[in-house]
């Protein structure tokens, strides 16, 4: 039997990841198309909706499943924490954030962490948007950044969530694992990854008030 090395196993998931995406597509050209042609109270409508609804979730799936496996380790350099929090909030969409009352960031703009800046800039936006979808409408988000003890930098992200129960908190980082039914289950793992990549960790506990959780980055001060 012939013995795939980590490189083997890497390209034919990325291939297959692929080979999956481009039925999908069509699929849901399909699909939409038939939505179109059919009268707007056709009994088949929901079913439908409920197939694309599907197709759309196998595709966020797939795509991140390609996300983690392109994950690799690169070069760290010294890049300033506020640009990185910045550059992550402009990832997430309009209308993610247009969910909660406002997104506050609070740190001091010339501290600097050992990173890939897009690595980085990717567990930032994906933490936001994490702590957006948890929480309900209204709700104020904080990212906080600092220096902690160690040589090491913290970027803190707050939600208001209402706190992870511990009957899922044993779970919270496993691969596939969401409370959500938008989620795939693998944006926390994909932080997770980056900041063992970046010879950081990823970190969370509830918060003392019981209103949210928060998400904790820890890398290497620069």
């Amino acid at each position: 039997m012939n013995e795939f090395n980590q490189y083997d196993l890497r390209e034919m998931a990325l291939r297959l990841a692929h080979e999956i995406r481009n039925p999908l597509a069509t699929i849901k050209s399909g699909i939409q198309l038939v939505q179109h042609l059919l009268p707007p109270d056709a009994e088949v409508e929901d079913y439908l909706q409920a197939a694309l609804v599907e197709v759309e979730r196998i595709n966020r799936t797939v795509a991140d499943m390609q996300r983690v496996i392109r994950l690799d380790s690169v070069p760290a350099r010294a890049i300033l924490v506020a640009e990185i929090v910045e550059a992550g909030l402009s990832r997430c969409t309009s209308e993610t954030r247009a969910s909660v009352t406002s997104i506050v960031q609070e740190g001091d703009p010339f501290v600097r962490m050992l990173a890939d800046p897009e690595q980085m800039i990717e567990a930032v936006s994906e933490l936001v948007g994490n702590a957006v979808d948890f929480s309900p409408d209204g709700s104020r988000i904080c990212v906080r950044w600092k220096v902690q003890t160690g040589h090491q930098v913290r970027i803190d992200v707050s939600d208001s969530c209402g706190g992870i129960p511990p009957s899922v908190a044993e779970r919270i980082m496993h691969p596939f694992f969401s409370t959500s039914t938008r989620g795939t289950g693998l944006g926390i793992n994909i932080v997770q990854r980056i900041c063992k990549l970046g010879g950081g960790r990823l970190v969370w506990q509830n918060l003392a008030d019981g209103s949210g959780c928060c998400f904790s980055i820890i890398m290497p001060e620069a």
